[in-house]
């Protein structure tokens, strides 16, 4: 899974887009640590063995499709 957690700060809500004001994305992000950093989920990675990462830490771990070889199975 993917979030982006962060502080709610005057810097988050200055953010926005068209689906979400700066303010909803500051108080969404918010909600990501509270989420991720509650004892209950710390527990369940310890129980589980997963250890949560940051972006530049992520590798790719499933084998690339070819398109040739989709191209082939499909046409």
């Amino acid at each position: 899974m993917i979030t982006h957690p962060a502080i709610d700060s005057e810097e988050m809500r200055a953010l926005g887009n068209s689906y979400e004001t700066g303010i909803q994305i500051a108080m969404n992000r918010s909600k990501d640590i509270l989420l991720w950093s509650h004892p209950n989920m710390l527990a369940e990675y310890n129980r589980r063995g997963i250890r949560p990462i940051r972006y530049d830490e992520a590798v790719i771990t499933i084998p690339r499709l070819s398109l040739n070889k989709f191209w082939d199975t499909y046409t």
